[in-house]
């Protein structure tokens, strides 16, 4: 066992009456968007490009008396030196408490780690403009559903064993969290929506990419004419994988004979990336091909829903309370064998 520290941030609105720095006088929020793609030279070794491009999104937030922010950056995970530095700049240059500011990844593993160069102020510039775009506006929320992701964890009825495979009986949340922003004449500000599902589609491809949750927000926003900034945030995804999923159906096999034909077993350990697989061959270049396919379908069916959600709501705010806190816990950790 070990502990390993988490930081718990929250940012809420409601109507009723919360602790704030004085009364609400009129909600407002703004959206900015900025390309954070690395560039070529920045790639490591082992890339072979990119597949598309990759964005920090933000979404700011005010009532007059507090402001607060919703940020999703297009990569792994989130540095706790980027989220250090980004939310301590937030309060001093454009008075965002850090305890109000949700940072967040999309966990797309197409992403290569301390690559992009500038990424601190290219993600705090989304947030500067978020910040200017302030607008008076109003706020929904709704929930759908979509049957893309699938729990991960399948035991072999051959093997008996543990392996990453599409566990259709296991528990899987199919919510679609959605929440919008728009102006007071109904026009588009941004919709942060929230979806369980590891970004891991086109993995084996070795191009950087946003993945699936990338392809949805870019769809959504070409349906809007670029009127509206989309920003994903992953639920309770650690055990959630697409429904569809080479490394569990066609590549897998290939890799997995491949390599006990230099006598190596890999059927329950598969090597990152595309380690392994002859990209030459006819059979896994048309496999991957259509793994490119395939976010553009999951972004496609996934943003229909989320504007599906959008569409049904028929209540939205202008006077909402605002507050925020964060702490540090600690969680129990095993080893997985």
């Amino acid at each position: 066992m070990k502990s390993v520290p988490l930081l718990v941030s929250m940012i809420l609105t409601a109507a009723s009456g919360l602790s704030q720095n004085g009364p609400p006088s009129g909600f407002s929020a703004g959206a900015g968007k900025v390309d954070v793609t690395p560039a070529a030279s920045e790639l490591p070794k082992t890339s072979e490009g990119i597949l598309d491009h990759l964005y920090s999104r933000a979404i700011v937030i005010g009532n007059g008396a507090a402001k607060a922010a919703l940020l999703t950056l297009d990569a792994g995970a989130m540095p706790d030196q980027l989220w250090q530095n980004v939310t301590k700049r937030a309060e001093t240059e454009l008075g965002i408490p850090a305890k109000h500011i949700l940072m967040t990844a999309t966990h797309s593993h197409s992403v290569p780690r301390g690559a992009t160069s500038g990424l601190e102020e290219k993600v705090f510039e989304s947030l500067k403009i978020a910040n200017r775009q302030l607008q008076p506006a109003r706020i929904g929320y709704g929930t759908g559903l979509s049957y893309l992701n699938v729990n991960r964890n399948l035991i072999d009825p051959k093997t008996h064993k543990w392996w990453e495979g599409p566990n259709y009986e296991g528990p899987s949340d199919k919510t679609v969290a959605v929440v919008k922003f728009e102006t007071l004449n109904g026009d588009p500000i941004a919709v942060y929506y929230n979806y369980a599902m590891h970004a891991v589609t086109v993995g084996q491809l070795d191009k950087v990419s946003a993945d699936a949750p990338g392809a949805t927000s870019r769809y959504i926003e070409d349906s809007f004419n670029d009127r509206i900034v989309a920003a994903w945030s992953s639920g309770a995804a650690g055990d959630q994988n697409p429904i569809y999923f080479q490394q569990t159906y066609d590549l897998r096999e290939i890799r997995i004979k491949d390599y006990a034909k230099r006598g190596e077993d890999i059927s329950n350990s598969m090597p990152p990336g595309g380690q392994g697989l002859n990209k030459s061959d006819p059979a896994v270049a048309k496999l991957m091909n259509q793994q490119k396919q395939m976010i553009l379908s999951m972004g496609q069916f996934l943003g229909e829903e989320v504007m599906h959600v959008m569409r049904g709501m028929e209540r939205a705010q202008v006077n909402n309370r605002m507050f925020g806190d964060q702490r540090t816990i600690r969680c129990p950790g095993r080893q997985r064998d």
